[in-house]
């Protein structure tokens, strides 16, 4: 859970400062995270009841004081889990494009044009004075480097491509972006933290296959809880906000782990485990209690208010802090008191137990944040469960009347006159067979003593009423009923082709989400990934000019189709014409393509591009073997065709008697 950055500055443990002057730096750099948290907590209390709002909506509960009206009129208090049914559909489909089985959802290509280094520009210009080249031979030597750079970029791409996947697998990446589709889908903010370098512990085999404990720095991806990041107030993603604050759930064991690790305080981290004492160390704003029990009943089942007992209350905070503060703490790096800069700083309670500057080359925060229906100039943005929330309203109302219409309408409503009926008879049992007695009429008249009515049943409008919502409900999410499988989609939903057409119309709005998530998290994400290996990873065969590409909204075309479309491509082409213009190698990478969409080990199948230049060059070589060895041997005559009979044929001389 904890941040162990590795690379980049040092930070002392403060012992070798004065008492008074470390006093008074901490408690400037925790006044300031104290405030800065402070106010972007109270931006963010309606946010916070509006995801509360949007968790009981999906997971069918009402809120308490609606629930408490409902129950005082004694009536029923159903909930349809409309939502519910909206969300997971939408939750399956995303996955389904961004975290398909064997398959990642982007790809890294070098770039069209790599730059071209000085030095070997230089080269061509040295080489092309030295042999008298003209400018034509100039600009030829020159396209031949960039040839060859081209194709050494490609090889690069493709091991940084391999680095980043291993990276992902080994990070914990799928998982992370599993549960941040589930945010997205359900709150207002989906949130990735990465990359996250900390210590963690595998387990190796040595000889004989014996297990062996290894603790090394790994490269983690983490989602962080909507209900735990404070951006400032006014911000609009986490890079731009003023400052951006994650609340920490720490246990007493993740603040022993820090002991010793390069950045953090060993003194302060001591001091937070002798004020901790075996007790909880909750010292935020009080008003999370209430807060904290919600949260519990949706996000861990339980509905203890306090939490786990040893809890330890920790603020990460990404901002601007001074450069004093931060020379007064202990940091040794190279920075100007009088400004700001951007800066990282660990709180626990009074005690800030980390205090460093921002180690990206950019100040880049490590956090990456998106939402379903994005709002120009908002942080937080609208989610299903806010589509849908008249809907819900009124298909619940729907529901609960209908339920009680059929409770009123199930048999008929009796009266009686009590006058009539005698003393021990009154009671309100009915059964068959029972015998009532009655006096007599004392008005002298003939009046009925028990009557019988019917209540009007009124489920046919309420049904209808229903049912219009919950179609309505399709036409605001964007999740129709039929992609679900669970309802006829009628008129052209009725055929193949024309529930495909269907599926692709209702697929924009699951496609906007899906390009949010690939253009707010999945390509920023793997850029830092790929910033932070290209400046801390010990293999240079790796580093390269390389571009990123998020394909997950371009993965909603089915993959049948793709594969029938290709396939046909495949078939056309092949005829002498199209041959002479693709070539072997364009012949190469549609079949590298197909065998791909197959799930077929394609590198098994079809040679790698190395190794159909190989072959090439072998075969032209053979080729040119056999010609040399065709012009040295001597022409001979060829001998005269002969008839059946043994006579020469037509055209021929033939013997004389």
């Amino acid at each position: 859970m904890m941040d162990a950055r590795v690379p980049g500055g040092s930070v002392v443990d403060g012992a070798g400062l004065e008492e008074g002057k470390q006093v008074s730096a901490l408690s400037d750099l925790a006044a300031h995270v104290r405030k800065c948290y402070a106010e972007a907590k109270d931006a963010k209390r309606l946010v916070e009841q509006q995801m509360l709002d949007n968790l009981r909506q999906r997971r069918g509960e009402y809120a308490p004081d609606k629930l408490a009206v409902i129950r005082k009129q004694g009536l029923s208090d159903l909930f349809l889990k409309l939502t519910d049914s909206k969300c997971r559909g939408a939750e399956s489909w995303i996955r389904d494009v961004l975290l398909p089985a064997g398959d990642k959802p982007w790809t890294m290509d070098a770039t069209p044009i790599p730059d071209l280094p000085d030095e070997l520009e230089m080269m061509v210009l040295a080489t092309a004075v030295q042999n008298g080249m003209g400018a034509q031979d100039e600009d030829g030597l020159r396209d031949a480097v960039r040839a060859a750079l081209q194709e050494d970029a490609e090889e690069r791409a493709g091991c940084m491509e391999k680095l980043c996947e291993d990276q992902q697998v080994e990070g914990g990446f799928r998982n992370a972006l599993g549960a941040i589709i589930a945010d997205v889908v359900t709150l207002k903010a989906g949130i990735m933290k990465a990359p996250v370098l900390r210590n963690s512990r595998r387990m190796t085999w040595g000889r004989d296959f014996r297990p062996v404990p290894d603790e090394r720095v790994g490269m983690f991806f983490e989602r962080v809880s909507p209900f735990d990041l404070y951006p400032s107030p006014g911000a609009v993603d986490c890079q731009r906000a003023a400052y951006v604050i994650e609340h920490h759930h720490l246990q007493p064991g993740d603040i022993e782990l820090l002991l010793g690790v390069d950045g953090f305080d060993d003194a302060a981290l001591r001091s937070v485990l002798d004020e901790f004492d075996g007790g909880s160390f909750k010292w935020l704003d009080v008003s999370d209690d209430v807060q904290a029990l919600q949260r519990s009943e949706f996000e861990n089942d339980t509905t203890l208010s306090g939490g786990p007992a040893s809890e330890i209350d920790a603020l990460q905070f990404f901002g601007q802090v001074k450069g004093q503060w931060l020379i007064d703490w202990g940091w040794t790096g190279d920075i100007e008191a009088g400004r700001w800069h951007e800066a990282e700083v660990w709180l626990v309670g009074e005690h800030v137990i980390k205090a460093r500057l921002n180690e990206h080359p950019l100040g880049l925060r490590p956090y990456y944040h998106t939402g379903a229906v994005k709002m120009n100039d908002q942080f937080w943005h609208q989610s299903i469960p806010e589509l849908m929330t008249d809907c819900q309203d009124i298909s619940n109302a729907s529901a609960r009347n209908l339920v009680n219409n059929m409770g009123m309408a199930s048999g008929p409503q009796v009266a009686i006159d009590d006058g009539r009926v005698r003393r021990e008879d009154q009671n309100d049992l009915m059964y068959p067979w029972k015998v009532w007695h009655f006096k007599p009429n004392d008005a002298g008249g003939s009046s009925n003593p028990i009557q019988f009515f019917q209540p009007n049943s009124n489920s046919g409008e309420l049904l209808g009423v229903l049912n219009h919502f919950k179609t309505l409900a399709d036409e605001l999410t964007g999740v129709p009923a039929y992609s679900q499988g669970i309802a006829n989609a009628g008129g052209a939903g009725k055929t193949a082709s024309g529930l495909s057409m269907l599926m692709g119309a209702a697929a924009k709005g699951i496609r906007s989400i899906i390009y949010n998530i690939d253009i707010d998290i999945i390509e920023p994400v793997l850029y830092a990934q790929f910033v932070w290996n290209m400046l801390y990873h010990d293999d240079d065969s790796v580093k390269g000019d390389i571009t990123i590409k998020p394909r997950g909204a371009a993965a909603l075309v089915v993959k049948e189709q793709l594969q029938l479309r290709r396939g046909e491509f495949l078939a056309s082409t092949a005829n002498p014409v199209d041959m002479q213009i693709i070539g072997v190698e364009g012949r190469a990478e549609l079949l590298r393509e197909m065998v791909k969409g197959l799930d077929m080990p394609g590198d098994r199948i079809v040679p790698s591009r190395q190794e159909m230049q190989q072959r090439m060059a072998a075969q032209e070589q053979q080729m040119q073997m056999q010609q040399m060895q065709q012009m040295q041997q001597p022409q001979q005559a060829m001998p005269p065709e002969l008839l059946p009979d043994g006579q020469p044929a037509g055209g021929h001389g033939f013997n004389q008697f």
